[in-house]
């Protein structure tokens, strides 16, 4: 899994072996980082979308059924994602809480000294991630605790009524609805944001501390959906030609 290309190497090296603690780090952390992630790209796109809505209302609504079901779909996907990586009761085992457990229970494994010379091959993994080193830090309870504070403080309630919405029944009225710029946001953009930032920093943190390695979250690739719009705004002048 890719992110932002620039100052960015891959470590590789395949003399060390991991623990069963650690393998289980490895794995918890890969699907917290995998699922937010994918809601982070997919709200990118959401938010891009939404805010083309004023400039490109005319162009999108020359498909308006298609670009209301792709934006919907582009948000539920965010929504099911953040909600799962804090839904205790659906599995229990790939949340940020989890995490913080694991690590207060097995702070020795993210030892300074260890993830010094610790340079992990990621190539066997499931996900591809490309990475900056960072100087390790020791993780303490002190620094678990201030995460899961953290974690009390995000909008989890609103995240999880924003879900539900968002999988509420679309009937084929509104699924041909024209796009207008005037609707409400069905969403708060700043606190989404903020739940994917506070997230990210979290996992680093661990990241960091287990083998020095930084993951990086954006991707740059909304210009693609801006040549689409373009496209059909070219289109549809020619055609009042």
């Amino acid at each position: 899994m890719k992110g932002k290309t620039n100052s960015k190497k891959t470590t590789r090296n395949t003399t060390m072996k991991v623990t069963g603690k650690e393998e289980e780090f490895i794995r918890l952390n890969h699907a917290l980082r995998g699922e937010l992630n994918y809601a982070n790209w997919h709200f990118i796109t959401w938010k891009h979308l939404w805010n083309s809505i004023e400039e490109y209302s005319d162009e999108m609504n020359v498909a308006h059924t298609f670009f209301t079901l792709s934006m919907r779909g582009h948000l539920l996907e965010t929504l099911l994602r953040l909600n799962k990586m804090f839904d205790e009761g659906h599995d229990g085992t790939n949340t940020v809480s989890n995490l913080l457990d694991f690590a207060d229970k097995n702070m020795h494994i993210f030892a300074a000294p260890a993830a010094d010379r610790r340079k992990r091959n990621e190539e066997d993994m499931i996900l591809e991630k490309q990475v900056e080193e960072t100087k390790p830090l020791q993780i303490t309870g002190d620094m678990v605790k201030a995460h899961r504070d953290k974690l009390k403080g995000l909008p989890l309630k609103k995240l999880k009524k924003w879900e539900e919405e968002a999988l509420a029944h679309v009937d084929r009225k509104v699924a041909k609805k024209h796009l207008n710029v005037f609707d409400e946001c069905p969403v708060d953009i700043e606190e989404i944001d903020g739940i994917i930032d506070t997230v990210h920093e979290i996992l680093n943190v661990y990241s960091i501390a287990y083998d020095g390695q930084k993951w990086d979250k954006d991707l740059v690739f909304t210009h693609g959906i801006k040549n689409m719009l373009d496209a059909i705004k070219a289109g549809k002048q020619l055609i009042k030609k």
